[in-house]
């Protein structure tokens, strides 16, 4: 067991995640109305009450989440058991709010009821940066049948926002279409690819129906699955090869079609895709992530069919989502002592407990972020002073670790460019940025074996709460800094090329070479900005008594040698290095083979950088924990051996 997997399982990590320092969900899902479309019979994913009074969420419970929760929260997901597009006031008033904070939405909808032109607009104006539409068949005839309702509307609608994206220049919204997979519908799969495709969206989702809500036992995957089965892996090859994206909800029911018994199981969370196989586990970050109010004002902590915790017509949100019964549901989850609804749960995403690296990075034992709640990866996003705290987590072997941030100033006439960063409630470091580029900071963390917790809060000098947002700011996102990434090192010796790029480590394998055979050399590598150009790698192997009388081999009288040299292109994943991002772990893995005519003998490594295309001009060495000369850097020596015969 690594490392970090022993902290997970550790009593600490499962208080710190149950505690109160998780101020607001990352998601917040919300439900306007429970109104469905008259004379429609979509074969719902989800369970609706049909006999259910239709009805609209309050105007003062809407209000209040407003301006108490969307200005803290990462994004807006509109859905439930009723259309969002049904509610016209309530949903224009909540995009009003959510571009006011800069809040991106997420709109689930059968797109069926577009009922004005103001309606359209609102829905084009940028803010909804994903579009969920639900069609469940590729001709309006088949759709009638199926769904009691022309697709004509949501065709134009799809229409319509393809070209207000190219009118008005900005990145277009993700658009995912979703097809509930019937036994009317299944069949056809290939020609709703074709559908997706001609329609510009960017995916096509199938899903299965709930269990609730089919009592014709029309379900594809339930009850047709020879069929389902044989379609699905026809369609996912035929998708792969034009370059479509296929997918399916829940994401192994492919893997379950081919290993389960029962599909019913499987999507009630009782059984893994492979029930023999112990390399499933069940994983869930709802109860962090994600928050559900419905339409009556109750706070739902997660996706699945977990009954309310509290009700927001009554209740503060925080005085809700920081109780103690929320907090104890979260401790149980991460303890294995979840509740019967966790345990039925389908939502609990299945996945494959950690398998063996296929890209090599810093070993667990010496290195982690876990960055739970928090996503630091927010790139290009304005960062929100929501959320001040990263917890990062790491299990000490040395007594030379660094916190690495990487940050930049937003662009915005007011923003913040300079502030504090606080390790651990009370070391501070003073931060000021020079300009909107990425800066990547190293702060070194004092020597410690006894506290593997090291928490950072990034405090700007500047930041913009609700409470001081007014009529005459042109901008009303937060004014601070933008966070790229936030990560630990635990590397002994670095060397930091040309203030560009840090050589973390290496590693030999075998450790001892033998003459005519191979060696793997494994280098890892850190960026710290653009690269100008590609670079070669340039290693240098010198026999320690090299100032020895070369001797002659056996073969045509022939020096051997006593000095090895080898120059390589630096790549990753097929990209050169000019090509890295600014604050990425690289590690580039080289065959180089050992010439017979080598001298046995202990040979010291040195490693340099230059551009590809001049030799002659090595990449300066601006700081080096290793020993180095010439722009060389020592990686230490290796034993090269006579080849056992």
């Amino acid at each position: 067991m690594s490392a970090i997997d022993a902290f997970e399982k550790s009593k600490r990590y499962a208080e710190h995640m149950a505690s109160n320092r998780i101020p607001y969900p990352e998601t917040l899902v919300l439900e306007l109305t429970t109104r469905r479309s008259p004379g429609c019979h979509c074969p719902m994913s989800l369970s609706a009450n049909a006999d259910e009074t239709p009805r609209d969420i309050n105007r003062e419970l809407l209000e209040y989440i407003q301006s108490s929760i969307i200005p803290f929260v990462q994004a807006i997901r509109l859905q439930g058991r009723g259309d969002p597009l049904l509610a016209k006031e309530a949903l224009l008033s909540t995009l009003t709010a959510a571009k006011e904070f800069a809040v991106p939405v997420i709109l689930e909808t059968h797109a069926l009821d577009i009922q004005d032109d103001d309606l359209a607009d609102a829905l084009l104006d940028g803010t909804i940066t994903h579009f969920h539409i639900t069609l469940n068949a590729p001709d309006d005839e088949m759709h009638r049948r199926i769904c009691g309702r022309s697709q004509e509307p949501a065709i134009q609608f799809l229409h319509r926002l393809h070209t207000a994206s190219l009118k008005s220049g900005r990145t277009p919204p993700h658009v995912s279409l979703n097809m509930v997979a019937t036994c009317d519908n299944i069949e056809h799969l290939p020609d709703m690819i074709l559908f997706a495709q001609n329609h510009h969206a960017d995916e096509l989702v199938v899903t299965c129906m709930s269990m609730e809500n089919d009592p014709d036992k029309r379900s594809a995957f339930r009850y047709h699955r020879d069929l389902t089965e044989e379609i699905m892996y026809r369609s996912l090859i035929e998708a792969e090869m034009s370059g479509f994206t296929l997918k399916t909800d829940p994401p192994q029911v492919m893997d379950a079609m081919g290993s389960v018994e029962s599909i019913e199981q499987f999507l009630a969370g009782q059984v893994a895709p492979e029930p023999d196989n112990d390399q499933w586990t069940r994983d869930c970050s709802c109860l962090w992530t994600h928050a559900i109010i419905d339409v009556d004002g109750h706070l739902i902590p997660c996706c699945g069919s977990f009954p309310p915790v509290g009700n927001l017509s009554t209740q503060a949100f925080q005085d809700v989502w920081l109780s103690d019964h929320v907090r104890a549901i979260r401790h149980n989850l991460i303890t294995g002592c979840g509740s019967s609804e966790c345990s039925q749960c389908r939502h609990l995403m299945w996945r494959k407990n950690r398998s063996p690296r296929t890209e090599i990075q810093p070993d667990d034992d010496v290195y982690n972020l876990f960055a739970g709640w928090f996503q630091p990866e927010l790139d290009e996003r304005v960062y929100r002073w929501t959320k001040e705290r990263s917890v990062a987590f790491l299990q000490r072997q040395n007594h030379h670790q660094f916190l690495v941030l990487q940050m930049k100033k937003a662009v915005l006439p007011e923003s913040a460019n300079s502030g504090k960063i606080i390790i651990n409630h009370q070391d501070i470091h003073p931060f000021h940025l020079q300009s909107t580029k990425w800066e990547t900071m190293e702060i070194p963390l004092p020597a410690s074996d006894e506290d593997p917790l090291v928490c950072v809060e990034i405090i700007p000098s500047v930041t913009v709460r609700p409470a001081e947002i007014n009529a005459d700011q042109s901008d009303h996102r937060s004014v601070g800094i933008k966070v790229g990434r936030i990560w630990l090192e635990g590397w002994e010796k670095k060397v930091v090329f040309n203030k560009q790029l840090v050589l973390l480590g290496y590693d030999v394998s075998p450790e001892s070479w033998d003459v005519g055979g191979d060696v793997v050399l494994r280098t890892f590598w850190r960026t710290l900005g653009q690269m100008e150009s590609d670079v070669k790698i340039h290693l240098d192997l010198t026999r320690d008594d090299a100032d020895k009388k070369p001797e002659k081999t056996g073969d045509f009288g022939k020096l051997r040698q006593d000095q090895l040299q080898l120059d390589f292109l630096l790549e990753y994943k097929g990209l050169s290095s000019s090509n890295w991002p600014a604050g990425a772990f690289i590690a580039h893995e080289s065959i180089l083979p050992v010439p017979d005519t080598m001298h046995v003998g202990h040979y010291r490594i040195g490693l340099g950088l230059y551009p590809e295309g001049s030799p002659k001009k090595r990449l300066k060495i601006v700081r080096s924990d290793r020993d180095h000369h010439d722009n060389l850097a020592l990686l230490g020596t290796v034993l090269i051996a006579q080849q056992k015969r």
